[in-house]
């Protein structure tokens, strides 16, 4: 009988043990034992069958086998107990809300407007919040499972309130929920233009609401997606038919549909408002159109004046003025669309002196900036030279009333002045008498007057007023050459050139304190300017090394003689108005004449005029804050803070040759 081979089931009780007498007494041996029996009978054979020992020794393990899946199984029994514990647990606590004391909902998701994220949005729910990062993202965390109304804001936006609710399922705290925002204040709206041209392209037409302006198709719909919400006027805008404007409230959240709108022709007239002389934007002109409402007038800030929405194929008359602008009055016709109003200027308040050749004389005249509104100032036989303006009034040299000179040089020129809007010109010297040589300095009111002397040979400089009178003698010498006159914007210095027997030239200077002086003696010496306080004389003279003249300045309160420009080949060198340092003159270059400034302290140039080999300027002169400069072509009219060149006052004048 083999024992050890049967299931456990199978396995002999103690009392089957006993029978066999394999265990005398019962509860006595171990499981060890009961196998050290067992190999000791296999040794005195109760058989005489071989095959029970070899069958005994060879399933002597099998009990140590069972012995591990024994354990496997508790193993894993274990395991699955406490796993059903713990998930019962589980549940339990999640149905009595225990778990709420260590897990709680959270919720996350995104906030976007129109596909696009919505960075530091504000997602509220109860007492908790967060905010969205760069992409739109959130999470909101500390929740309780409940009924929440979410509020979503966030700066531009509309807040968006919406009510979900806040579970936990088992194990999962998860709540998701996008939200989508729309732009504050905004709506959708849409509508359509129609006009009697059905061929008619809305290309350059275009809507506006609420100063925002928005393009049409060129049917003449419109779609705009982000329209103000509220009650607003909103007007379609055309160059070609009446701007019309209508009210409509738009409201949040729905298409507002604006339906169809018929508009009428009509024509815009237009024009620059953009100054004559310096370019200057004017944007305050006072515009009256007669039948027409001041609202259908505008100026833009670049300055484009348009009167819109007339009818067509009417003539208008506009009148402008301004307090410093010339006024003027314009007829214009209008047509569909956009037309210029011919001819519109803004000229700065202003006139120009000039005079133009008859037969046997010249007659003086005077005009805008721009040559319009001519009146002439002098009837014939006043012969006008040398005009100058000084606001309202021009002055100018006359020899209608001329008088001897006492120095034998024929008859002399004598100052006049009339009112720069017309009338009757009036002598101005009253004092005539002993008077040589007259150089008229009219910005000063004065002239430098050089007359005979003590002696027959003798000339004394003097200086009076523009009248005459108050004469006061800076310089006396015999037998002299005196040439090249000047006279300083002030009245109180004097320049000239003497030149003496031995035909060496001087340049001379002199005050009202008659401190005379000899500053630069020279051969050929020709004085061009004085500035305006006296301090300073420009000078020409021969150079004998070169063949040609060098520009010179001499300095008088330093003692200073300054070479400017050796191998000067440039005409009418002058100081530059009331400036010490800034000089005017015109130079052939490259085939012609052209102006040019130089500022002496930087010896910077700039080129004032820019023509070409047709046209060269031929004389320049200065009349109160302004450059007059004829060429071959025309007279011109510069101003001398804002220096734009071209600006012609006429073509028909008389003309000064250079000097």
């Amino acid at each position: 009988m083999n024992l050890f081979n049967r299931k456990a089931k199978d396995q002999p009780n103690q009392l089957t043990l006993e029978a066999n007498g394999l265990i005398s007494q019962p509860n006595a041996l171990s499981v060890a034992s009961v196998n050290t029996v067992a190999f000791e009978a296999s040794t005195t054979p109760v058989s005489t069958n071989p095959v029970v020992a070899e069958s005994n020794l060879t399933d002597i393990p099998a009990p140590k086998a069972n012995a591990i899946n024994k354990k496997f199984k508790l193993v894993v029994i274990i395991l699955v107990t406490v796993t059903l514990g713990i998930l019962g647990l589980l549940a339990l606590l999640t149905v009595t809300g225990v778990d709420l004391i260590v897990m709680q909902p959270f919720l996350t998701g995104k906030v976007t407007s129109n596909g696009n994220a919505v960075a530091n949005a504000n997602i509220k729910v109860s007492n908790k919040s967060a905010a969205t990062d760069a992409a739109g993202e959130y999470k909101v965390e500390g929740l309780t499972p409940g009924q929440y109304d979410v509020e979503v804001t966030a700066a531009k936006y509309s807040k968006l309130v919406e009510r979900i609710d806040i579970n936990r399922n088992y194990l999962s705290y998860q709540n998701s929920k996008d939200f989508e925002l729309s732009l504050e204040g905004v709506t959708t709206a849409q509508g359509k233009i129609t006009v009697a041209d059905n061929a008619y392209a809305f290309i350059d037409d275009r809507i506006m609401i609420n100063g925002q302006t928005y393009s049409l198709k060129k049917d003449g719909s419109f779609v705009i997606p982000a329209a103000p919400v509220g009650r607003f006027d909103w007007e379609f805008i055309s160059a070609n038919y009446v701007d019309t404007k209508a009210s409509f409230l738009f409201k949040e959240r729905v298409t507002n549909d604006l339906g169809e709108l018929k508009v009428q022709p009509a024509g815009d007239l237009i024009a620059s408002t953009v100054s004559y002389l310096t370019g200057q934007v004017v944007t305050d002109l006072q515009v009256t159109v007669e039948g027409v409402k001041p609202e259908q007038t505008t100026i833009s800030r670049d300055g484009v004046l348009k009167i819109k929405d007339l009818e067509i194929a009417k003539q208008y008359r506009i009148d402008i003025t301004h307090e410093r602008y010339v006024g003027r009055r314009y007829t214009a016709t209008s047509k569909q669309g956009e037309s210029e109003i011919l001819n519109f200027k803004v000229v700065e308040k202003g006139r120009v002196p000039f005079t133009r050749g008859t037969t046997n004389q010249a007659i003086l005249f005077a005009a805008d900036y721009d040559g319009e509104n001519i009146v002439q100032l002098t009837p014939t036989g006043y012969t006008p030279t040398n005009e100058y303006l000084d606001i309202a009034q021009v002055y100018f040299l006359s020899g209608k009333d001329g008088v001897n000179s006492n120095t034998g040089n024929g008859k002399i020129a004598l100052p006049n002045v009339v009112a720069v809007t017309g009338g009757t010109p009036q002598k101005v010297t009253s004092e005539a008498t002993d008077l040589g040589q007259i150089v008229t300095n009219f910005k000063a009111r004065k002239f430098v007057n050089l007359r005979k002397g003590t002696t027959s040979g003798s000339r004394i400089v003097e200086i009076a007023d523009i009248d005459g009178r108050n004469r006061l003698p800076v310089y006396e010498v015999t037998s002299p050459v005196i040439t090249n006159l000047l006279l300083a914007d002030s009245g109180k210095a004097v320049a000239f050139v003497r030149t003496g027997k031995d035909k060496l030239a001087g340049l001379y200077w002199s005050n009202v304190e008659n401190k005379a002086r000899l500053l630069s003696q020279k051969s050929g010496i020709i004085a061009t300017d004085i500035s305006a306080s006296g301090n300073r004389v420009l000078y020409l003279n021969s150079n004998p090394d070169t063949g040609v003249s060098d520009l010179h300045m001499y300095i008088v309160s330093e003692g200073k003689d300054v070479l400017l420009r050796s191998g000067w080949k440039g005409l009418q060198a002058q100081f530059l108005a009331e400036s010490e340092s800034d000089l005017l003159f015109f130079e052939p270059r490259d085939g012609t004449n052209n102006m040019y400034r130089v500022n002496l302290n930087d010896n910077k140039e700039t080129k004032l005029t820019n023509f070409g080999s047709s046209e060269s300027v031929e004389h320049i002169s200065q009349q109160t804050g302004l450059i007059v400069y004829q060429t071959n072509k025309g007279l011109y009219v510069m101003n001398i803070e804002k220096a734009l060149p071209g600006k012609l006052v006429t073509t028909n004048f008389a003309r000064i040759s250079a000097n």
